[in-house]
């Protein structure tokens, strides 16, 4: 313990006694006068470039000579960085950040050891904290078994000759990419090959080392390949050796020049003809095509097809096959011709992927609409080309079976017909043993002509008005309709005296364009005319009487109204006179139509007097299907049920046993099946977490009372994620305790979240809202807290901070929970206490009372608060005993002289 001591002496007069006190004020005990120092200067790790996140990758020890808190040591890591971080108490080494986002394999990071008295103190004795380095390098990790191709495997014969070609790749990089060996697998059979490595990276041959009569003629090889990954991974590939029996031979080829005719069709690797004589030793002889690119080659004598033939490319092959010995000799030679037989392989091709026409309506039946055009790459009948219409329904269009002109059959109205037309135009060949065919859709767009004048719907109208009748005010409603849904105009063609009257052009509203004069006519005679444009017209005539008004005058009104009766007017009729019932065709994209239907005299009407109004019906197209067809079991995938499906069904039963009905097995909750129609729809919430994948069965069961049949098909539905739950802590409420003199950038603790989304929607990002005071930030991306900047507890002993947690969806949706950081108190005493000189005299009287103040001695301590107060005492010296030391420094008389 170190003291800081003040002697006093004290003389009386006549003895001339002296006394010599040691006052000390208390001060630190340990000099903070040793640096931390490593174990080690340099590290080295390495780890896998899969290793999770969190987990331990290195230990960092260092030792300090010094004892209490200066013997202490916190770690730090010299540069900042978000990847890794280090135990500030321990020197545990963790990561933070996948290494997949870390582009460098070699990393070093550099630690700092401080003790706890260079944290407090600030100014060290001694000038530099030391440093360790820990080099990290990542691996890569072995991911991927070797794969084995074989490229070639001929027929083997016995005799030396290769068995296979054989190609082995490793889809990793590296060293963990590189392929160590290719072996056979020990079996009774492995020793009579070898693989032999070729120049070339990868590749490798299946060597035959000696002929052996115990070899079968079938039996099977196993590959080994391994690479060179840690650790090792390595496959396996089957191959199966077919061995053919020893022949003996009288001549090379079994003619000097051959000529055969094949098909175009024959497959890959059928015999073509026989090239060896049978009895030729063809493990003593070797055949080869000597022509490069040919789709033919020789095993074992026979020629053979090697590749796929296409008599458009080529006609007919000359090829030369020559015969070697087993030391590579040339022996003889054979030419062969082979002549490519046509076949019908080939389907008529249209010139366009589909036609779009535009045809307008009222032409004669038999004009031409288009022309389609398709053509046949096969020669004689296989190239013949004819048409035909493959329309289920019928439709009002023919096609001329060899030239494809397409033609109507009959006048086609726009206003009563369809107005689009979806023609199927199917083209066959000619062609055997079974024809080939294509289909085109021709898409015809029936124009609309202005064919249908615009008619009144009231004729010969007559009426009164009263001569006080005002302007402007509604005498008569005349309106007119136009099939043609043209543009009508309805105007006055004769018989506005005096430009009296008005008639709305659009709605035929007739009123008075201004009051009847004394002047003006009493009778009108009106012609008005409707039109939808020129030589389309008709007219309709009313008849006007004036008169004076016949209301009583105490009313207070002269208007009377107009008292009309008009004859019907026939609304539509068939453009065929004698039809007394219309088929009206409509495209499934109309939604609502409307059809009047007028009742009109004749001359058999018991009544003819009598008007028949206009009957106006309204009908709206609610579903039209065109998939008919027996259900099948068939499996339906759909990423997001929003809408409700519609399914196809059809029965060939007629009657009851013909109507079907639908249900859902099981009777799910969640779901609802139209009893009649098959739309499943969702009859409850869905949710994705609890049930990714939901499995239903559809039911299909006619409606016979006798034995109902019925059959099922399945139906897959996957629920797509949707942005529904917001991430959450997994303890709302979270305490930590941290000492106030942790380093700078200390990874504290981790703020754990769950979001039960998936995908984008399951990312969480962290973010502090309030009372992190700017001494902390949060790691985005895995909520690592670390400290900022430095802690005082006398400043704030608590911290309650309140984490943001946001997911990744559109929209986000957020939650936060409450972090609550309590600072640990140390020991701040930075400064001892100071007297102002080493020695001080003083003298009192030898007869003063006891208890007399001799001195007052003050030190000072720089430290503030409860660190800079200070006590006394007295240590030593001859006056122990004598004298005595109050708390506040006072040197006072504890014991007279003279007694």
């Amino acid at each position: 313990m170190s003291k800081f001591r003040q002697e006093m002496s004290q003389a009386e007069r006549e003895s001339k006694a002296r006394y010599t006190v040691a006052i000390s004020a208390e001060g630190i005990q340990d000099i903070n006068d040793a640096l931390p120092v490593f174990h080690s200067l340099r590290h080295q790790v390495t780890i896998p470039e899969d290793l999770p996140v969190g987990s331990s990758i290195a230990h960092i020890q260092a030792v300090d000579a010094d004892v209490g808190s200066n013997g202490e040591i916190y770690y730090s890591l010299k540069r900042d960085t978000n990847d890794f971080a280090i135990h500030p108490s321990s020197g545990e080494v963790t990561l933070t950040r996948p290494l997949t986002e870390i582009e460098q394999s070699t990393l070093t990071l550099e630690v700092v050891a401080k003790d706890r008295g260079q944290m407090v103190y600030g100014d060290s004795p001694i000038s530099e904290s030391p440093t360790s380095s820990l080099r990290i390098t990542v691996i890569p990790v072995n991911k991927y078994e070797p794969k084995i191709v074989v490229t070639k495997l001929p027929k083997l014969t016995r005799k030396d000759k290769v068995f296979a070609e054989v190609f082995v790749t490793d889809a990793d990089e590296g060293q963990n990419g590189e392929i160590q060996s290719l072996e056979l697998e020990e079996d009774d059979f492995s020793s009579f090959f070898q693989v032999q490595s070729l120049n070339s990276e990868g590749r490798y041959q299946v060597m035959v080392l000696q002929n052996n009569p115990l070899l079968p003629t079938m039996f099977n090889l196993t590959l080994i390949a391994r690479d060179n990954g840690s650790p090792m991974k390595m496959s396996y590939h089957v191959l199966t050796a077919n061995l053919d029996k020893t022949m003996s031979y009288s001549s090379l080829f079994v003619s000097s020049s051959v000529n055969v005719s094949i098909s175009e069709l024959t497959p890959i690797n059928t015999p073509i003809i026989n090239i060896a004589p049978h009895d030729a030793p063809t493990d003593a002889l070797e055949y080869s095509v000597m022509e490069a690119e040919v789709p033919f080659a020789v095993v074992d004598g026979v020629l053979i097809v090697a590749d796929d033939l296409d008599r458009g490319l080529k006609h007919s092959y000359n090829i030369s096959v020559k015969s070697f010995d087993q030391q590579d000799m040339y022996l003889g030679m054979c030419h062969v011709s082979i002549f490519l037989i046509d076949e019908n392989n080939h389907s008529p091709v249209f010139d366009q992927e589909s036609y779009q026409v535009d045809f307008d309506e009222n032409q004669d039946a038999g004009t031409v609409v288009t022309v389609v055009i398709a053509s046949d790459e096969d020669e004689g009948e296989n190239g013949y080309v004819f048409y035909s219409i493959a329309n289920l329904n019928q439709v009002p269009f023919k096609i001329d079976y060899m030239t494809g002109v397409i033609t109507s059959t009959e006048l086609l109205d726009f206003e009563t017909m369809r107005s689009r037309y979806t023609l199927l135009v199917r083209a066959s060949d000619w062609g055997a043993p079974y024809q080939r065919e294509s289909q085109v859709t021709v898409s015809i767009n029936l124009a609309p002509v202005n064919d249908n004048p615009p008619q009144f719907e009231k004729v010969n109208c007559t009426g009164t008005i009263s001569k006080s009748h005002p302007a402007g005010l509604s005498i008569a409603l005349l309106p007119a309709v136009d099939f043609d849904s043209s543009t009508r105009e309805i105007v006055f063609s004769e018989g506005n005296v005096n430009d009296l009257f008005y008639v709305d052009p659009s709605t035929g509203n007739l009123t008075l364009k201004r009051r009847i004069a004394d002047n003006d006519p009493r009778f009108y005679q009106l012609k008005i005319m409707v039109t939808d444009g020129p030589g389309s017209f008709n007219f309709m005539t009313t008849n006007i009487t004036i008169v004076g008004n016949r209301r009583n005058p105490s009313n207070g009104t002269s208007c009377a109204d107009l008292r009309t009766s008009c004859n019907s007017l026939l609304l539509w009729q068939s453009k065929e006179k004698r039809a007394t019932r219309r088929t009206i065709n409509f495209l499934e994209t109309t939604r609502i139509f409307s059809i009047a239907i007028q009742m009109h005299p004749s001359s058999t009407w018991t009544s003819p007097s009598r008007s028949l109004s206009p009957k106006i019906r309204q009908w709206a197209v609610l579903s039209l299907r065109y998939s008919p067809g027996i259900l099948t079991k068939v499996t339906t995938a759909w990423s997001y049920f929003r809408y409700s499906m519609e399914t196809s069904r059809h029965d060939d039963d007629i009657g009851e046993n013909g109507e079907v009905q639908y249900y859902l097995e099981g009777n799910p909750e969640a779901f609802q099946v139209g009893i009649s129609s098959g739309d499943v729809r969702v009859a409850a919430n869905l949710d994705r977490e609890a049930n990714e994948i939901i499995e239903l069965t559809l039911v299909a069961q006619d409606m016979s009372a006798e034995e109902p049949l019925s059959t099922k098909t399945s139906l897959t539905i996957h629920l797509m994620d949707v942005n529904d739950n917001a991430p959450s802590c997994i303890l709302p409420l979270q305490k930590f305790k941290v000492r106030e003199d942790l380093p700078l950038r200390a990874s504290l603790f981790q703020v754990k979240a769950v979001d039960p989304d998936a995908g984008r929607n399951s990312s969480i990002h962290y973010s502090f809202t309030s009372g992190d005071e700017g001494k902390f930030e949060i790691d985005p991306d895995y909520g690592i807290v670390r400290l900022v900047a430095a802690l005082d507890f006398e400043d704030t002993p608590v911290y309650n901070m309140t984490v943001e947690l946001q997911d990744g969806g559109v929209p986000h949706l957020s939650s936060t929970c409450d972090l609550v950081v309590e600072v640990i108190d140390v020991n701040e005493n930075l400064h001892p206490p100071v007297f102002p000189d080493f020695v001080i005299t003083a003298s009192v009287e030898e007869n003063a009372e006891v208890g007399r103040e001799v001195i007052a001695v003050t030190a000072t301590d720089m430290d503030e608060g409860r660190d800079g107060e200070l006590s006394y005492f007295i240590r030593g010296g001859s006056g122990l005993g004598m004298f005595m030391v109050d708390k506040f420094g006072k040197l006072l008389l504890h014991h007279s002289s003279q007694s």
